[in-house]
């Protein structure tokens, strides 16, 4: 099956192109191209960090209580779409119709976990030497950058989105080349369903050689404060130097971890089994 839908990033609240600029996504299962997606480049890359700074100051100011409300929403919006997603993400990813399932409904729940976890921002009031009130407040950090892999691409991609918006930071998030629309431009329609206030997410996509300018620029950009990266380790030990020199705060799952041993006395049809599942 091939997409019908001319597939846009999202800046600032705006589906925009990439001056006809795409490339092609394609469906694993058959080789076949599934879809065009816009390439962007660096500066679509600072344009979109721009529009998430403009959106920071309203977002963070807004109730937690009204933070949460759009991650309620969200959650609704996608629970109603969990058959789109699996249909994209069969296509795009190759993924069997369980997993699909699985994903979605897993961040259904991610999604009322981080309304959940706005209620839970608080401070701390600490001891005093001189009788002074000594408090500690917490704030969010401004423009995070999320950079999400392939292989559980709406989970990988919402884990770093959902609690980041939900604290009062706003995202600029690039999914794998891989599965643009199942880790990222699909996002982007949930949340705009939900009503979600222009700027406060922002999603660019590009091509694999597009990705090292792209990705550099949502790591050294001066105002992006905090990185969330799902991938390799090589790629990121770059984004972490590339962070750390620049005193960002960053956060890392890098891969590499998931051996599976099978001794001499399994049971091979259940050892096959499990392997495919995992």
């Amino acid at each position: 099956m091939t997409a019908t839908k001319d597939f846009k990033m999202l800046i600032g609240g705006n589906w925009v192109s990439t001056n006809g600029t795409t490339f092609s996504d394609y469906n694993p299962a058959n080789g076949e191209v599934w879809a065009e997606i816009p390439n962007a480049s660096r500066d679509d890359a600072r344009s979109a960090i721009e529009a998430a700074n403009a959106a920071f100051d309203g977002w963070k100011s807004l109730p937690y209580t009204e933070r949460a409300a759009y991650m309620l929403k969200a959650a609704d919006v996608l629970e109603k779409r969990t058959p789109d997603f699996a249909a994209i993400m069969s296509a795009e990813g190759g993924s069997w119709f369980g997993k699909c399932m699985f994903e979605a409904g897993y961040v259904v729940g991610m999604l009322r976990a981080a309304a959940a976890i706005t209620y839970q921002a608080t401070g701390e009031i600490l001891p005093s030497d001189h009788g002074k009130v000594n408090m500690i407040v917490r704030v969010p950090l401004g423009v995070v950058s999320v950079i999400s892999p392939w292989n559980f691409p709406l989970i990988l991609s919402m884990r770093g989105i959902a609690f980041a918006i939900a604290l009062g930071n706003t995202v600029v998030l690039k999914p794998s080349e891989e599965t643009p629309v199942a880790g990222g431009l699909f996002l982007a329609e949930l949340f705009e369903e939900a009503g979600l206030p222009e700027g406060v997410l922002n999603v660019v996509t590009c091509s694999r050689e597009n990705v090292e300018e792209v990705g550099d620029e949502l790591v050294t950009n001066p105002l992006v404060r905090g990185v969330s990266f799902t991938g390799s380790t090589a790629v990121g030990r770059q984004v972490a130097a590339k962070a750390a020199g620049q005193l960002k705060r960053f956060a890392m799952e890098l891969g590499g971890k998931d051996a599976l041993i099978i001794l001499d006395d399994a049971d091979m049809d259940r050892a096959v089994d499990t392997a495919v599942f995992g």
